[in-house]
């Protein structure tokens, strides 16, 4: 190694170092400050707060994925027949007008996943909120239970349907691309059907997803240590994030080792 390329690793370690030392410092005075001001909470705060949270979830678990399918079901439709309906008046030359068609299924595809994500919080909160053995004593209750589970399926329906339409409809553009979102190699035929500049796009957003991802579980991380400091979580959620970390690092580690070796 040249001296001179030894003389710029020291500059650049030299000018990140300093930015470094005012994150950590300023990283653990925030820790320190909200550490003091959570200690000197009264004792029956956090579970005032704990009861409070679970109140309003009782009140709106039983509905949420209802109004969130119902929601979901008209945004995408309006985003499907503005994408069809400018595909129809396509002149076949436009790319950007194509480009804006793709963006929109883009948009509904999006928006079908973050519905079924929210559909498994809530689907979760209501096997917490619901005390299913009182069910028996009081009639009244299944009501909300029952309206729980079945928009859990209608949420479960609407994003297989509304995604396989979707994606259909993204091939009947692009002839070219192959893939039924029934198979579970769907993703892996999809990505050998897009051409080199599609796979690129791919690549460099599964790289821009992965530092985003890296620094979420270190937030999560953080905050499930304080509470099972604090507020008596437990070690579970601080082991799921760590499980998740793991699984990340592992497999971008291992791919990119895998993607090297065999370029090589």
């Amino acid at each position: 190694m040249s001296k001179e390329k030894v003389c710029e690793i020291q500059r650049e370690n030299k000018k990140a170092f300093g930015k470094f030392i005012v994150i950590m410092i300023m990283s653990t005075l925030i820790g320190a400050i909200v550490g003091m001001l959570t200690a000197k909470l009264p004792e029956n705060s956090t579970e005032a707060i704990a009861r409070g949270i679970m109140a309003g979830l009782h009140l709106i678990t039983p509905y949420a994925n209802l109004v969130i399918v119902s929601v979901g079901t008209i945004v995408v439709t309006v985003l499907f027949k503005i994408s069809k309906q400018r595909f129809k008046t396509w002149n076949g030359e436009d790319e950007d007008e194509m480009e804006r068609i793709d963006r929109l299924l883009s948009y509904a595809i999006y928006i079908t996943t973050m519905i079924m994500i929210l559909a498994c919080f809530f689907f979760a909160a209501g096997m917490k909120v619901f005390q299913f053995v009182e069910l028996r004593e009081d009639a009244a209750k299944t009501i909300p239970v029952v309206c729980w589970f079945v928009s859990f399926i209608l949420v479960l329906v609407f994003v297989t349907v509304s995604q396989r339409i979707l994606v259909d409809f993204l091939k009947q553009i692009n002839p070219e691309k192959k893939g039924s979102i029934y198979d579970i190699k769907f993703t892996k035929k999809w990505e050998e059907s897009c051409d080199e500049a599609e796979r690129l796009q791919i690549y460099k957003a599964g790289y821009k997803s992965y530092p985003v991802t890296s620094m979420t579980c270190l937030v999560l991380w953080i905050v499930c240590l304080m509470g099972s400091v604090i507020w008596d979580f437990g070690l579970m959620p601080v082991a799921m994030v760590t499980v998740v970390w793991t699984v990340l690092t592992t497999s971008y580690t291992w791919e990119s080792m895998r993607v090297s070796k065999r370029n090589k």
